[in-house]
Protein backbone atom coordinates (compact mmCIF):
# COMPACT_ATOMS: atom_id res chain seq x y z
CA UNK A 1 0.00 0.00 0.00
CA UNK A 2 1.36 3.26 -0.98
CA UNK A 3 0.76 6.67 0.53
CA UNK A 4 -1.35 7.69 -1.85
CA UNK A 5 -3.81 4.23 -2.19
CA UNK A 6 -3.50 0.54 -2.97
CA UNK A 7 -0.72 -0.52 -5.61
CA UNK A 8 -2.46 -2.40 -8.26
CA UNK A 9 -1.84 -2.93 -12.16
CA UNK A 10 -2.97 -5.68 -14.46
CA UNK A 11 -3.19 -9.29 -12.52
CA UNK A 12 -2.60 -7.74 -9.40
CA UNK A 13 -5.65 -7.39 -8.12
CA UNK A 14 -6.90 -9.23 -5.13
CA UNK A 15 -8.84 -12.03 -5.77
CA UNK A 16 -10.53 -12.31 -2.16
CA UNK A 17 -14.33 -11.12 -2.56
CA UNK A 18 -13.74 -9.75 1.43
CA UNK A 19 -10.99 -7.94 0.35
CA UNK A 20 -14.25 -5.76 -2.16
CA UNK A 21 -15.74 -5.21 1.56
CA UNK A 22 -12.88 -3.61 2.57
CA UNK A 23 -12.37 -1.52 -0.25
CA UNK A 24 -16.05 -0.48 -0.44
CA UNK A 25 -15.43 0.78 3.39
CA UNK A 26 -12.76 3.24 1.88
CA UNK A 27 -15.00 4.04 -0.83
CA UNK A 28 -17.66 5.11 1.59
CA UNK A 29 -15.44 6.98 4.47
CA UNK A 30 -12.00 8.30 2.66
CA UNK A 31 -11.87 11.88 1.82
CA UNK A 32 -9.06 10.66 -0.56
CA UNK A 33 -10.06 10.98 -3.59
CA UNK A 34 -7.44 8.87 -5.20
CA UNK A 35 -7.26 6.07 -2.48
CA UNK A 36 -11.13 6.23 -3.34
CA UNK A 37 -10.37 5.90 -7.12
CA UNK A 38 -8.18 3.46 -6.27
CA UNK A 39 -10.28 1.48 -4.26
CA UNK A 40 -13.27 1.46 -6.67
CA UNK A 41 -10.80 0.02 -9.36
CA UNK A 42 -9.91 -2.84 -7.47
CA UNK A 43 -13.81 -3.65 -6.72
CA UNK A 44 -14.30 -3.26 -10.62
CA UNK A 45 -11.84 -5.14 -11.92
CA UNK A 46 -12.66 -8.27 -8.91
CA UNK A 47 -15.92 -8.72 -10.66
CA UNK A 48 -14.20 -8.01 -13.93
CA UNK A 49 -12.18 -11.21 -13.64
CA UNK A 50 -14.67 -13.10 -11.37
CA UNK A 51 -17.46 -12.56 -14.00
CA UNK A 52 -18.83 -16.29 -14.08
CA UNK A 53 -18.08 -16.74 -10.79
CA UNK A 54 -21.71 -15.61 -9.61
CA UNK A 55 -24.65 -14.79 -11.41
CA UNK A 56 -24.89 -11.26 -9.55
CA UNK A 57 -21.25 -10.19 -10.36
CA UNK A 58 -22.07 -8.91 -13.77
CA UNK A 59 -24.58 -6.06 -12.11
CA UNK A 60 -22.08 -5.48 -9.70
CA UNK A 61 -19.45 -4.88 -11.87
CA UNK A 62 -21.87 -2.45 -13.89
CA UNK A 63 -22.70 -0.87 -10.58
CA UNK A 64 -18.79 -0.54 -9.85
CA UNK A 65 -17.61 0.71 -13.30
CA UNK A 66 -20.29 3.34 -12.67
CA UNK A 67 -19.04 4.58 -10.17
CA UNK A 68 -15.19 4.86 -11.36
CA UNK A 69 -16.18 6.37 -14.52
CA UNK A 70 -17.63 9.37 -12.62
CA UNK A 71 -15.28 9.93 -10.22
CA UNK A 72 -11.68 9.09 -11.81
CA UNK A 73 -9.45 11.51 -12.16
CA UNK A 74 -6.43 9.18 -13.67
CA UNK A 75 -7.15 9.40 -17.42
CA UNK A 76 -5.81 6.01 -17.86
CA UNK A 77 -8.69 4.66 -15.23
CA UNK A 78 -11.03 6.68 -16.73
CA UNK A 79 -11.01 5.69 -20.02
CA UNK A 80 -10.52 1.87 -19.52
CA UNK A 81 -13.62 2.39 -16.90
CA UNK A 82 -15.84 3.49 -19.29
CA UNK A 83 -14.49 0.81 -21.48
CA UNK A 84 -15.22 -2.08 -20.20
CA UNK A 85 -18.62 -0.16 -18.47
CA UNK A 86 -19.54 -0.11 -22.36
CA UNK A 87 -18.90 -3.64 -23.09
CA UNK A 88 -21.09 -4.97 -20.05
CA UNK A 89 -23.73 -3.09 -21.66
CA UNK A 90 -22.98 -4.39 -25.04
CA UNK A 91 -21.33 -7.50 -24.96
CA UNK A 92 -23.64 -9.34 -21.69
CA UNK A 93 -26.41 -6.91 -21.30
CA UNK A 94 -27.73 -6.36 -24.46
CA UNK A 95 -28.53 -3.04 -23.53
CA UNK A 96 -27.68 -1.21 -26.89
CA UNK A 97 -28.60 2.14 -25.87
CA UNK A 98 -26.95 2.54 -22.53
CA UNK A 99 -23.76 0.76 -23.98
CA UNK A 100 -23.78 3.04 -27.36
CA UNK A 101 -24.45 6.10 -24.77
CA UNK A 102 -21.06 4.98 -23.28
CA UNK A 103 -19.35 4.27 -25.67
CA UNK A 104 -19.71 8.19 -27.08
CA UNK A 105 -19.21 9.34 -24.19
CA UNK A 106 -15.74 7.37 -24.43
CA UNK A 107 -15.07 8.87 -27.87
CA UNK A 108 -15.78 12.34 -26.56
CA UNK A 109 -13.54 12.20 -23.91
CA UNK A 110 -10.76 9.88 -25.49
CA UNK A 111 -10.76 10.90 -28.81
CA UNK A 112 -7.44 9.01 -29.65
CA UNK A 113 -8.13 6.05 -27.26
CA UNK A 114 -6.46 3.04 -27.83
CA UNK A 115 -9.77 1.26 -28.49
CA UNK A 116 -11.14 3.61 -30.78
CA UNK A 117 -11.10 1.42 -33.75
CA UNK A 118 -13.27 -1.31 -31.63
CA UNK A 119 -15.60 1.97 -30.31
CA UNK A 120 -16.02 3.46 -33.76
CA UNK A 121 -17.33 -0.51 -35.04
CA UNK A 122 -19.15 -0.91 -32.58
CA UNK A 123 -21.08 2.31 -32.35
CA UNK A 124 -21.76 1.89 -36.41
CA UNK A 125 -22.82 -1.64 -35.52
CA UNK A 126 -25.29 -0.42 -33.31
CA UNK A 127 -26.75 2.65 -35.02
CA UNK A 128 -27.34 0.73 -38.36
CA UNK A 129 -29.08 -2.52 -36.90
CA UNK A 130 -30.97 -1.33 -33.92
CA UNK A 131 -33.70 -2.37 -36.40
CA UNK A 132 -32.81 -5.94 -36.51
CA UNK A 133 -32.63 -6.92 -32.30
CA UNK A 134 -31.91 -10.60 -33.68
CA UNK A 135 -29.47 -10.96 -36.39
CA UNK A 136 -27.85 -8.20 -34.09
CA UNK A 137 -28.06 -10.22 -31.45
CA UNK A 138 -26.83 -13.41 -33.09
CA UNK A 139 -23.81 -11.04 -33.54
CA UNK A 140 -23.16 -9.85 -30.56
CA UNK A 141 -23.02 -13.19 -29.04
CA UNK A 142 -20.08 -14.06 -31.63
CA UNK A 143 -18.45 -11.16 -29.94
CA UNK A 144 -18.78 -12.38 -26.70
CA UNK A 145 -17.89 -16.03 -27.38
CA UNK A 146 -14.64 -14.57 -29.16
CA UNK A 147 -13.71 -12.19 -26.66
CA UNK A 148 -13.49 -15.52 -24.16
CA UNK A 149 -11.31 -17.29 -27.17
CA UNK A 150 -14.20 -19.77 -27.87
CA UNK A 151 -14.14 -19.23 -31.72
CA UNK A 152 -16.35 -22.10 -32.75
CA UNK A 153 -19.23 -20.73 -30.30
CA UNK A 154 -18.16 -17.35 -32.60
CA UNK A 155 -18.58 -18.96 -36.08
CA UNK A 156 -21.53 -20.84 -34.95
CA UNK A 157 -23.43 -17.55 -33.78
CA UNK A 158 -22.41 -15.83 -37.00
CA UNK A 159 -23.37 -18.63 -39.50
CA UNK A 160 -26.84 -18.35 -38.18
CA UNK A 161 -27.02 -15.17 -38.57
CA UNK A 162 -25.90 -15.42 -42.36
CA UNK A 163 -28.28 -18.34 -42.62
CA UNK A 164 -31.21 -16.74 -41.27
CA UNK A 165 -31.03 -12.95 -42.57
CA UNK A 166 -28.85 -13.39 -45.84
CA UNK A 167 -30.38 -9.95 -47.60
CA UNK A 168 -29.28 -7.57 -44.35
CA UNK A 169 -25.77 -5.86 -44.69
CA UNK A 170 -24.98 -7.37 -40.85
CA UNK A 171 -24.60 -10.98 -43.06
CA UNK A 172 -21.70 -9.34 -44.49
CA UNK A 173 -20.19 -8.37 -41.66
CA UNK A 174 -20.42 -11.46 -39.85
CA UNK A 175 -18.83 -13.21 -43.23
CA UNK A 176 -15.54 -10.67 -42.63
CA UNK A 177 -15.54 -11.89 -39.28
CA UNK A 178 -15.43 -15.45 -39.51
CA UNK A 179 -12.93 -14.50 -42.18
CA UNK A 180 -10.31 -13.08 -40.02
CA UNK A 181 -11.53 -15.69 -37.63
CA UNK A 182 -9.71 -18.30 -39.61
CA UNK A 183 -6.66 -16.25 -41.11
CA UNK A 184 -5.68 -14.94 -37.87
CA UNK A 185 -6.90 -17.53 -35.09
CA UNK A 186 -6.81 -20.59 -37.31
CA UNK A 187 -4.33 -19.57 -40.06
CA UNK A 188 -6.82 -21.89 -42.26
CA UNK A 189 -6.12 -19.90 -45.26
CA UNK A 190 -8.54 -22.30 -47.53
CA UNK A 191 -11.27 -21.81 -45.44
CA UNK A 192 -10.06 -18.00 -44.92
CA UNK A 193 -10.08 -17.63 -48.79
CA UNK A 194 -13.60 -19.39 -49.29
CA UNK A 195 -15.37 -16.96 -46.96
CA UNK A 196 -13.56 -13.66 -47.62
CA UNK A 197 -14.72 -14.58 -51.32
CA UNK A 198 -18.05 -15.80 -50.51
CA UNK A 199 -18.20 -11.97 -48.87
CA UNK A 200 -16.81 -10.25 -52.14
CA UNK A 201 -19.21 -12.56 -55.03
CA UNK A 202 -22.48 -12.12 -52.52
CA UNK A 203 -21.94 -8.64 -51.22
CA UNK A 204 -19.79 -6.58 -53.50
CA UNK A 205 -20.71 -3.27 -52.05
CA UNK A 206 -20.07 -4.21 -48.64
CA UNK A 207 -18.06 -1.82 -47.06
CA UNK A 208 -15.67 -4.89 -46.14
CA UNK A 209 -15.94 -6.01 -49.62
CA UNK A 210 -12.32 -4.29 -51.03
CA UNK A 211 -10.32 -6.03 -47.51
CA UNK A 212 -12.17 -8.95 -48.13
CA UNK A 213 -11.02 -9.26 -51.85
CA UNK A 214 -7.10 -8.47 -50.86
CA UNK A 215 -7.26 -11.05 -47.58
CA UNK A 216 -8.88 -13.79 -50.12
CA UNK A 217 -5.83 -13.19 -52.19
CA UNK A 218 -3.14 -13.19 -49.35
CA UNK A 219 -4.97 -16.36 -48.30
CA UNK A 220 -3.94 -18.06 -51.60
CA UNK A 221 -0.57 -16.82 -51.36
CA UNK A 222 -0.09 -18.49 -48.19
CA UNK A 223 -1.59 -21.22 -50.07
CA UNK A 224 1.59 -20.95 -53.16
CA UNK A 225 -1.51 -21.11 -55.18
CA UNK A 226 0.32 -17.69 -56.94
CA UNK A 227 -1.35 -17.93 -60.47
CA UNK A 228 -4.72 -18.01 -58.65
CA UNK A 229 -3.51 -14.93 -56.39
CA UNK A 230 -2.35 -12.71 -58.95
CA UNK A 231 -5.73 -12.91 -60.91
CA UNK A 232 -7.31 -11.77 -57.11
CA UNK A 233 -4.92 -8.70 -57.26
CA UNK A 234 -5.89 -7.73 -60.48
CA UNK A 235 -9.51 -8.02 -60.11
CA UNK A 236 -9.05 -6.06 -56.38
CA UNK A 237 -7.29 -3.33 -58.65
CA UNK A 238 -9.88 -3.24 -61.32
CA UNK A 239 -13.12 -2.97 -59.15
CA UNK A 240 -11.70 -1.50 -55.79
CA UNK A 241 -8.93 1.08 -56.98
CA UNK A 242 -11.18 4.05 -55.51
CA UNK A 243 -12.00 2.31 -51.83
CA UNK A 244 -9.66 -0.54 -51.61
CA UNK A 245 -6.24 -0.56 -51.93
CA UNK A 246 -4.33 -0.95 -54.92
CA UNK A 247 -0.69 -0.27 -54.14
CA UNK A 248 -1.09 -3.35 -52.06
CA UNK A 249 -2.37 -5.27 -54.75
CA UNK A 250 0.34 -4.12 -57.22
CA UNK A 251 2.84 -4.71 -54.22
CA UNK A 252 1.40 -8.61 -53.98
CA UNK A 253 1.27 -9.27 -57.85
CA UNK A 254 4.99 -8.51 -58.16
CA UNK A 255 5.50 -10.56 -54.85
CA UNK A 256 3.96 -13.40 -56.55
CA UNK A 257 5.59 -13.63 -60.28
CA UNK A 258 8.84 -13.02 -58.03
CA UNK A 259 8.21 -16.64 -56.01
CA UNK A 260 6.92 -18.03 -59.52
CA UNK A 261 10.23 -16.79 -60.76
CA UNK A 262 8.92 -14.41 -63.87
CA UNK A 263 11.27 -12.02 -62.67
CA UNK A 264 10.52 -9.82 -65.96
CA UNK A 265 7.16 -9.55 -64.66
CA UNK A 266 8.17 -9.15 -61.13
CA UNK A 267 10.11 -6.21 -62.66
CA UNK A 268 7.03 -4.61 -64.58
CA UNK A 269 4.57 -5.12 -61.47
CA UNK A 270 7.44 -3.25 -59.32
CA UNK A 271 7.87 -0.43 -61.56
CA UNK A 272 3.84 -0.14 -61.78
CA UNK A 273 4.14 0.81 -58.23
CA UNK A 274 6.62 3.88 -58.92
CA UNK A 275 4.48 4.95 -61.95
CA UNK A 276 0.73 4.44 -60.32
CA UNK A 277 1.26 4.68 -56.57
CA UNK A 278 4.33 7.10 -55.73
CA UNK A 279 2.77 7.79 -52.13
CA UNK A 280 2.67 3.87 -51.80
CA UNK A 281 4.58 2.73 -48.38
CA UNK A 282 5.83 -0.19 -50.92
CA UNK A 283 7.47 2.72 -53.22
CA UNK A 284 10.60 2.63 -51.55
CA UNK A 285 11.06 -1.25 -51.87
CA UNK A 286 9.89 -1.48 -55.42
CA UNK A 287 12.71 1.26 -56.31
CA UNK A 288 15.84 -0.94 -54.60
CA UNK A 289 14.07 -4.23 -56.65
CA UNK A 290 13.35 -1.71 -60.27
CA UNK A 291 17.51 -0.43 -58.89
CA UNK A 292 18.80 -3.77 -58.70
CA UNK A 293 16.91 -5.50 -61.82
CA UNK A 294 16.10 -8.52 -60.19
CA UNK A 295 16.08 -10.40 -63.68
CA UNK A 296 19.94 -10.18 -64.15
CA UNK A 297 20.18 -12.54 -61.69
CA UNK A 298 18.76 -16.06 -59.95
CA UNK A 299 16.27 -15.69 -57.45
CA UNK A 300 16.05 -17.07 -54.10
CA UNK A 301 12.55 -18.50 -54.87
CA UNK A 302 11.84 -20.62 -51.70
CA UNK A 303 12.86 -16.92 -49.67
CA UNK A 304 10.29 -15.22 -51.53
CA UNK A 305 7.91 -17.41 -50.93
CA UNK A 306 8.58 -18.12 -47.16
CA UNK A 307 8.42 -14.09 -46.77
CA UNK A 308 5.19 -13.70 -48.36
CA UNK A 309 3.80 -16.66 -46.20
CA UNK A 310 4.84 -15.43 -42.89
CA UNK A 311 4.12 -11.66 -43.99
CA UNK A 312 1.25 -10.47 -42.09
CA UNK A 313 1.47 -7.10 -43.64
CA UNK A 314 -1.95 -5.78 -44.53
CA UNK A 315 -3.93 -2.25 -44.45
CA UNK A 316 -5.81 -3.13 -41.91
CA UNK A 317 -3.43 -4.47 -39.62
CA UNK A 318 -2.24 -0.94 -39.40
CA UNK A 319 -5.56 0.35 -37.99
CA UNK A 320 -6.42 -3.04 -35.63
CA UNK A 321 -6.48 -6.94 -37.36
CA UNK A 322 -9.18 -9.03 -35.42
CA UNK A 323 -5.97 -11.13 -34.64
CA UNK A 324 -5.48 -8.70 -32.12
CA UNK A 325 -9.13 -7.38 -31.22
CA UNK A 326 -9.10 -9.17 -27.59
CA UNK A 327 -9.16 -6.83 -24.76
Amino acid sequence: MSGRGPDYGPGQEDSNPHSVVSYERIVATTHDLILRESALHLIANFYLTHLTDSPEYLNLSVDALSRLAKIATTSRIKEDALFNLSNQYFLYRNELELALAAYQQLISEFPNTRWKRVVEDRCRLIEENMAFPKPLYFYILAERHFERQDFPAAIRHLEELITEYPHISLAGDALYFIGDIYLYKYHDYHRGYATYSHLVRDYPEHRSAASASLKSGTCLQKLERWHEAINVFWDHIKHYSRDGNPDYAQYYIAQSYEALGNLEKARVSYDLILGNYPDSIWTQIARTKVSQDITSGPSDVRSVIIKAQDSSTHPEDKKKKRGDKNQ
